[in-house]
């Protein structure tokens, strides 16, 4: 499974997850967004971490 898939699916899971914790109101509106800015961190580090990877080959 390459890289991008990957993070693709965990973005979709801890988007699915975090709306449905909000909606049954165990995260407030501030937790919900820090968690998507969370998310879209890692999603970018692991982007770099592969285009770093493709040069070297």
């Amino acid at each position: 499974m390459n890289i991008k898939k990957l993070v693709s699916i965990i973005t979709v899971i801890a988007l699915v997850l975090n709306l449905i914790l909000l909606g049954f109101r165990i995260i407030n509106e501030i937790v919900f967004w820090a968690i998507i800015g969370l998310g879209a961190l890692v999603s970018y580090i692991f982007k770099k971490q592969a285009e770093k990877q493709k040069k070297k080959l």
